[in-house]
């Protein structure tokens, strides 16, 4: 039986046996799913960890689901297992670098990585003293991260639940040489004894500029770009690295031709309990007692499983390195389906990854056009604002009205400030009359009714005569009452906006109709505007 520690705040408060698990962790998933008895259940909180003391085993609850059916009622906790709570924290470069670089013995490398990802809380370094050094890829998880560094140097990223922590070291990556046999497991063991062992770089250019470079394995599997087999025995394949120039083009083609010699096949391998544990990363060999068939190739992944008390082991292996066909086509990396991806400016597409590189620079251009568009935004609104309350608050009355000199021209004038204004006007004299010859002339007008007529009288010298008129019975009916004296409206609106002069109301409508003159209507976010045009 397994007893399974369930932790809060890196304090154990419950143990338990009759759980059923089901957890995977490696290239991918790296999460798991858990049931635990329902007097057990009741117990567990969002963000609890649980492990299996003295293995790999473990994880943070994330997720609950509560099942009801028939009266029953199953509860499920799921979420990131140990190497998935690392696989979801990402290693950026420090401000200023192109990638993070490490360097140091095994454990302050690891110290450094958990302190960076801010998980000294539940995990701690091992007590190792092998130097290792190199650089992250710019971006890549946690996980991924240290177990390619660590493979660098022949070691393998394993996990430790040690009271109530998870302790993290670098073992040398183990190769069983043969111990699995069909004897003492169950396994499903694929030999494959030929593979790709020419291949093609396809890089950048088109046509005949493009860079090609040809690398070619032997029966060993060792790489170079003498080539062994022909014929029957050549197995070729093209590689796709668009964005490579023919230096880089020659290494990243070498490297995967050589990952494609890992390994001699695939092995589905079931390990129970009592069993040997293997790591990620390891190196496993099978062989078959009955035909002699033997297969080496890399663990990728374990699942692992607990049902009734009882825990067992399955490994992924050779899903990376077996492939023996089908065309890889990638810009650094491998794919299938004989689809080409060309990446562009920034990118780079490296094991069926697309990363896309981000400076700085490209970071607050565009923090400096948001901005600006923010700025705009807002002015906008405000002017908008502003314009609509001038409109209401806006006033034109008439001032004075006045007489100017003879000759002299009309004018109009605004006095007054901000949106309150008078109109003033000043009208031209009329000519002045000689001041010699005829006197001038008198008239008078009876209020009489009859025949209308006109008397003429005139007195004086004949060189200055005068003239009196006397206007007899002129009184006629009472007309229609005359117009209203004074400016109009339309004429004053018409004054206060000549032609050119703009217009902005907050209803629609042609101030034409309203006010004569002809206008045409202007584009506006804003209030109505209208532009006079004669």
């Amino acid at each position: 039986m397994v007893d399974l520690i369930l932790t809060r705040d890196g304090t154990a408060y419950a143990s338990v046996q009759a759980a059923s698990l089901d957890l995977a962790f490696g290239e991918d998933e790296n999460d798991y799913e858990l049931v635990l008895p329902d007097d057990v259940a009741g117990l567990v909180a969002a963000h609890d960890v649980w492990m299996i003391d003295g293995t790999e085993y473990g994880g943070v609850v994330d997720s609950i689901q509560s099942d009801v059916a028939d009266g029953a009622n199953v509860i499920t906790f799921s979420g990131r297992s140990l190497q998935g709570i690392l696989s979801h924290k990402i290693l950026q470069p420090d401000k200023g670098q192109d990638y993070l670089q490490v360097s140091g013995t095994v454990t302050q490398v690891l110290t450094q990585i958990i302190s960076r990802c801010g998980l000294g809380s539940l995990f701690t370094a091992a007590d190792n003293d092998l130097q290792v050094s190199g650089r992250f890829d710019r971006y890549t998880d946690a996980y991924t991260g240290l177990r390619k560094l660590l493979a660098s140097h022949s070691c393998a990223l394993v996990f430790r639940c040690m009271d109530d922590t998870v302790v993290l070291d670098a073992p040398p990556l183990d190769d069983t040489d043969g111990t699995l046999n069909s004897g003492s497991m169950d396994f499903t063991a694929k030999r494959e004894y030929r593979r790709t062992n020419h291949l093609i770089g396809l890089g950048e250019g088109e046509l005949k500029d493009r860079a090609v470079s040809h690398w070619y394995a032997d029966a060993e599997g060792n790489v170079s770009q003498k080539q062994t087999f022909t014929g029957l025995d050549e197995v070729a394949d093209t590689y796709e690295y668009t964005n490579a120039e023919a230096s880089e083009l020659s290494e990243k083609t070498k490297e995967e031709l050589e990952s494609r010699q890992e390994g001699t096949g695939t092995i589905d391998v079931t390990m129970r309990d009592g069993t040997a544990d293997h790591n990620v990363g390891d190196l496993l060999s099978a062989v078959d007692d009955v035909t002699g068939v033997s297969v080496r190739a890399t663990i990728t992944k374990k699942i692992v499983r607990i049902t009734d008390g009882v825990l067992s082991v399955d490994y992924e292996v050779g899903q990376s390195i077996a492939s023996s066909g089908g065309r890889s086509e990638s810009s650094g990396g491998s794919g299938g389906g004989g689809v080409s991806y060309t990446a562009g400016e920034g990118i780079r597409i490296e094991s069926n990854t697309i990363s896309a590189d981000v400076t700085k620079a490209d970071i607050e251009r565009v923090e400096g056009i948001v901005t600006e568009a923010n700025t705009n935004a807002s002015n906008a609104a405000q002017l908008a604002n502003g314009v609509r309350l001038d409109i209401d608050s806006a006033s034109l009355t008439i001032g004075t009205v006045s007489t100017g000199e003879p000759d002299s021209p009309a004018s109009a004038s605004l006095t007054g400030s901000g949106l309150q204004h008078q109109l003033n006007l000043t009208i031209p004299k009329g000519e002045t009359g000689a001041a010699a010859g005829f006197g001038a002339p008198t008239a008078s007008v009876d209020d009489t009714t009859g025949t209308p007529s006109v008397t003429v009288t005139a007195s004086g010298p004949d060189t200055a005569k005068v003239f009196s008129f006397a206007f007899h019975n002129l009184k006629g009916e009472r007309g229609e009452p005359g117009a209203d004296g004074g400016v109009s409206d339309e004429t004053i609106f018409l004054a206060a906006h000549p032609v050119g002069s703009i217009y902005m109301a907050t209803k629609p409508g042609d101030p034409g109709s309203t006010y004569g003159g002809t206008w045409r209507e202007l584009p506006s976010l804003g209030p109505h505007t209208w532009e006079r045009t004669a």
